[in-house]
């Protein structure tokens, strides 16, 4: 059998029907901390990052009540997003996140003593990897939405911010800017921001 043959008939812990399953995610994750006998910070704090990401997606479909919902690709693009700092301070604005947020709060800062949580939040993309068939297209697609949202978001929290916090916010979009696969319609929807923050 080929390499793709292989990589196409690979028993996912996650199947296709279970994908927009909340629990069904949740108990994947738990199966694959058990396999690799990895239950510890790095597993707890996973598991406790998707559940976040989970509430986080609950919320921005009751507030911006799109016709098309985020869903799983967008939970996984999510996972992937360049600059989980940017993230955090978009989660710390609500309440319900920000109660679930204290292990990573300090990540934000980019503390030298939080390397481990750095490779956990890096890793986080190639563990949806493993628990579902990804297919490269749908999660383009999908990370496009994404960063739609989070220039949204950007607008709705930072533009009247502090100015430390509009600085801090400029500096992460810069480095998202910088990201080669980014495309340039995104690319200056990011740019009129900066300009919006000074």
């Amino acid at each position: 059998m080929d390499k793709e043959n292989k990589k196409t008939n690979k028993d996912f812990l996650l199947k296709k029907k279970d994908r927009e399953n909340r629990n069904s995610v949740m108990e994947a994750l738990q199966l694959y901390f058990s396999n690799k006998e990895k239950q510890n910070f790095f597993s707890d704090s996973t598991k406790l990052f998707v559940d976040i990401l989970y509430d986080y997606i609950d919320i921005i479909n009751n507030k911006y009540k799109k016709e098309n919902t985020y869903s799983f690709y967008h939970i996984v693009a999510l996972a992937e997003f360049e600059k989980k700092e940017l993230l955090f301070m978009i989660f710390n604005k609500y309440s319900p996140l920000n109660k679930k947020m204290f292990i990573f709060t300090p990540y934000i800062k980019e503390e030298s003593e939080l390397f481990s949580t750095k490779i956990l939040l890096n890793m986080l993309g190639s563990v949806f990897s493993e628990l579902a068939d990804i297919k490269k297209y749908n999660l383009s697609f999908a990370m496009k939405d994404i960063h739609n949202l989070i220039t949204e978001e950007i607008q709705s929290f930072f533009l009247e911010g502090e100015k430390e916090e509009r600085l801090l916010v400029s500096s992460f979009i810069s480095e998202i800017i910088r990201t080669k696969s980014l495309n340039e319609g995104t690319k200056n929807k990011y740019k009129e921001l900066i300009n919006k923050l000074k």
